[in-house]
């Protein structure tokens, strides 16, 4: 039997299966703003279809602020404060913004798809996209940012 914490990783890893084998996203050949970008998609696939599975689920970053929006410094006494992390350059940062903020707009999308505002149609045309041009991955991302509220800093 798996743990409750396992299940939710296998519902998410066989999210990003389905979404990867069905769409083969253009990761080669981007620049690094958009392969990053491409990433916080694909985490929110992942995070949106392991809600679909198992409703239950909560953000781990839910209590985190949004940390693409933070400086460095803010970020530090963040992690400092909240986590007992003293050293950022002992923990991967960018993976951890990835995830933080891929798992933000899939639960947010799971909460629209759940109310009707976010349609099969859309989600289906999330997951499909390739991703092909320059700049598309991350337009999009910005877009499901505004979207979800989850907006950039002025």
């Amino acid at each position: 039997m798996l743990y409750r914490d396992c299940e939710h990783h296998v519902n998410e890893e066989s999210t990003h299966f389905v979404h990867l084998i069905n769409s083969n996203p253009r990761f080669s050949g981007t620049e690094m703003y958009d392969w990053t970008a491409l990433g916080m998609i694909t985490e929110a696939i992942g995070f949106f279809g392991s809600k679909l599975l198992c409703p239950d689920r909560l953000n781990p970053y839910r209590d985190f602020p949004d940390l693409l929006s933070l400086d460095n410094a803010e970020r530090e006494d963040f992690f400092k404060n909240n986590l007992g992390i003293d050293d950022l350059t002992k923990i991967d940062l960018a993976e951890i913004i990835i995830h933080q903020q891929g798992y933000s707009i899939g639960d947010r999308a799971f909460y629209e798809y759940y109310s009707g505002d976010f349609s099969k149609r859309e989600a289906k045309a999330l997951m499909l996209n390739r991703f092909e041009r320059n700049g598309s991955a991350t337009k999009k991302l910005l877009e499901l940012r505004k979207r979800f509220g989850i907006l950039l800093p002025n």
